[in-house]
């Protein structure tokens, strides 16, 4: 289910669905509380970033999902689904001018593979330091 919920995140952002982010953070938390480690380390903190970006709180989105780095795998799902999440991180990094975050982690992403969107952002974040 971490899969599940961590993408229904991003719908109900993505949708400004104010009340159905409500209550899945509110069930995050109610499964965070009974031991579910994968939901109380990964899923709910990135499910509290994606609202956070939702609601333009870029730097917030930053706080609670940065940590994240390298614990997507947790939640299943393919490199292309994990890069979904890893995009609204870096175009937090983007709107809030951390520019040098923003390359670090491009420059990653494209040593494992090419990507053109990846060489635009890159391109931004370089002109803009």
């Amino acid at each position: 289910m971490a899969f599940l919920d961590a993408h229904a995140a991003l719908a109900f952002a993505a949708m400004g669905d104010v009340e159905a982010m409500a209550r899945l953070i509110s069930g995050l938390e109610e499964l965070a509380a009974a031991g579910r480690p994968v939901v109380a380390e990964v899923v709910l903190p990135l499910a509290r970033g994606i609202q956070a970006f939702g609601e333009g709180g870029y730097e917030d989105a930053i706080r609670w999902m940065e940590p994240l780095d390298g614990q997507l795998v947790r939640v299943g799902g393919s490199h292309a689904q994990w890069e979904v999440f890893e995009d609204t991180l870096l175009q937090a990094y983007l709107r809030v001018g951390r520019f040098e975050a923003a390359e670090r982690l491009l420059r990653r992403r494209l040593n494992q593979r090419s990507s053109a969107r990846d060489i635009v952002w890159l391109k931004q974040a370089t002109a803009a330091q």
